[in-house]
């Protein structure tokens, strides 16, 4: 069982002097199984998942002990191998968060590789991770409200030959989408005290495949190792203090990343606990409305969300829940605005901590200390045994020099957490610039206390609530339109979703195609919902650097006004007279100025303040008459 309580992380200091004990000496277990079973054996009847059915605190509510949830993990790992799958085999699932979810998850890891994939992708974009992956078994959730679960994998599954097992749970009787066996009842055939097979994984052997690279585009399978995971929780675990006395509410997806690691084996190897918060997790209204009750009923000490969740729970009143149990939070997958994580931190007085990290690094890689100064706006400290460098490639994306303090360049990784690259071998052409050192596409620098700052996405992902968007699978098909000159595809802030994508084109000569024209050319050639563009702009002129590229600068300004003044018309604001500049040169963080046409009142332009604060905005208002 891993314990990380005696660490304090403070500065680059303390985490200099944690280094000085070798990593593979913070760590018990060979595998993921391994670390859950010393935790089940040290702690049988403390509480591992409490289950909330409906996403809030009712009567239905379950929890399973670490003895229970251990008992199914084995059983689950027992089916796995009398099927056949071993080692090197694949088994996907396509599941909302349950705890079956969970047993699925590690009892696979024992026996094989999981690959858990993303259920709001379109059935082609399923049908080409199950192939990159070579899985031999897909599970999936089916009746009610999840019947469309199973369809999806039923059609995937349909054009993936290799795919000999195929399981469902119920989440409701009664569903008409047959879809292979009963996975419960095909796992109550197992015995759950022991394997039946000898443990085989070791921490260098695969453990997981992830999807990356984005929602949309070609799949690329990052391959995690049982030693990445275990060595990533260890050093998450010892940033933030996690333990047997945390209580960890759950609600972002298991498929990816941060969920999978931080509200999984991070807290199953260290003996916490989580709070599930229901099948949907955050995607539910009902777990964003009651979560202050789920605080207050479980005395959740601590959390993980996206920021556009951060910015709907500071919305929501409380009445009589008691919310002191909580210590801190955590924001991942997306920049959160500095005015919602001072907000958040005046009216609950827990701080956010904003760190970063991307799946080819297993989950995170730096993170504002527990116990050092909080410097809002960066994403703070280096974790331990977490090697970066801020580095100048050249044209070739081969090293030139590393940067100086406060000098902008790109961020590279090294350490126990990077994967050794993704299953389909093509795409690691560019993952390494150097031996064991991982090129991120991200942007950033160091600043002379050690923290870091990131200043661009270099690679132009489109973040729509924490998931990531790839603008070429959107600008791929709008260069087959016939009357589309050029195109390219931004980002435009929104205040629940962080962004949607928007398009902008422009027309060959004689041209008579609209926006709307375009957009239904489109909607039918993406696979991803998500990725279908909000809105195409028709413009004269695209904007281009100067060496004749599109600057998708210019256009996330453009989209970046658009946005702004739309929210404003749409709350009352009269706009008429308003000009908007954004710059958003730093992509991270925007800087919009407002003029107006007249003088503002005290109450209007506390209104504009509201209306702007849950975009990712820095704003200046200049009164000129």
């Amino acid at each position: 069982m891993m314990n990380a309580l005696d660490i304090r992380i403070s500065d680059e200091a303390s985490i200099e002097a944690i280094e000085k004990t070798p990593i593979t000496d913070r760590i018990d277990s060979k595998s993921t199984y391994e670390a859950i079973s010393k935790t089940a054996n040290v702690m049988p009847d403390a509480p591992a998942i409490h289950w909330m059915p409906k996403g809030f605190p009712s009567s239905d509510d379950k929890t399973y002990s670490y003895n229970q949830l251990f008992a199914k993990v084995t059983q689950a790992a027992n089916l796995f191998r009398s099927i056949g799958v071993e080692r090197n085999i694949a088994i996907s699932f396509i599941l909302p968060n349950l705890p079956e979810t969970h047993a699925i998850i590690w009892g696979g890891e024992a026996a094989g590789i999981v690959n858990p994939i993303n259920p709001f992708l379109e059935v082609d974009h399923i049908v080409s991770i199950l192939e990159a992956a070579q899985s031999h078994v897909l599970i999936t959730v089916r009746g009610g409200i999840f019947d469309d679960y199973a369809k999806k994998a039923q059609q995937a599954a349909d054009r993936v030959s290799r795919i000999t097992k195929r399981y469902y749970i119920d989440w409701v009787p009664g569903s008409q989408v047959d879809f292979g066996e009963d996975f419960l009842q095909a796992c109550d055939s197992q015995p759950g005290n022991q394997l039946n097979f000898e443990l085989d994984a070791e921490l260098n052997d695969i453990s997981s495949y992830l999807h990356t690279g984005g929602t949309t585009g070609a799949p690329k399978l990052a391959q995690h190792t049982h030693g990445n995971q275990l060595k990533q929780s260890w050093m998450m675990a010892c940033t933030g203090n996690i333990g047997p006395e945390t209580i960890f509410a759950a609600g972002l997806p298991l498929f990816h990343a941060n969920a999978y690691r931080m509200s999984g084996i991070m807290i199953f190897a260290t003996g916490a606990s989580i709070v599930l918060m229901g099948p949907s997790g955050y995607r539910d209204p009902a777990v964003v409305q009651n979560f202050w009750k789920t605080v207050d009923h479980y005395r959740v000490t601590t959390f993980l969300t996206v920021p556009t969740i951060y910015s709907a729970l500071l919305e929501i009143p409380q009445t009589n829940e008691d919310t002191s149990s909580l210590t801190h939070a955590y924001s991942g997958t997306a920049p959160i605005a500095i005015e919602t994580i001072k907000r958040f931190h005046d009216r609950f007085g827990i701080h956010i901590l904003e760190g970063w990290g991307l799946t080819e690094a297993t989950c995170a890689s730096t993170g504002n200390p527990l116990y050092g100064e909080k410097k809002i706006g960066s994403i703070g400290l280096r974790m331990p045994y977490q090697e970066i460098r801020v580095v100048i490639l050249d044209d070739d994306g081969q090293i030139e020099r590393d940067c100086e303090t406060n000098e902008t360049g790109v961020l590279i990784l090294s350490g126990p957490n990077i994967i050794q690259g993704y299953k389909q071998t093509e795409f690691n052409a560019d993952l390494f610039p150097a031996e064991n050192w991982l090129n991120t596409g991200d942007l950033g620098y160091k600043d002379e206390d050690g923290y870091f700052y990131i200043s661009g996405r270099k690679k132009d992902l489109i973040i729509r609530g924490g998931h990531n968007i790839d603008p070429a699978m959107i600008e791929a098909p709008l260069s087959t339109h016939p009357d589309v000159a050029l195109c390219a595809s931004v980002g435009k802030p929104d205040s629940r979703l962080g962004e949607m994508p928007v398009a902008y084109v422009t027309l060959r000569p004689n041209a008579s195609s609209t926006g709307e024209d375009i957009q239904h050319y489109i909607a039918e050639k993406i696979s991803e919902r998500a990725a279908i563009p909000k809105i195409v702009v028709v413009i004269d002129t695209m904007p281009l650097t100067g060496v004749g590229k599109i600057s998708k600068i210019h256009l996330r300004g453009m989209a970046s006004e658009s946005a702004l003044e739309e929210a404003l018309r749409d709350r009352g604001v009269d706009t008429s007279d308003f000009t908007f500049e954004a710059d958003c040169s730093g992509h991270r963080r925007m800087n919009v100025t407002i003029t107006t046409g007249r003088n503002l009142s005290d109450p209007e332009r506390a209104q504009i303040e509201d209306i702007l604060h849950p975009f990712i905005v820095d704003h200046t208002i200049v009164e000129s008459i």
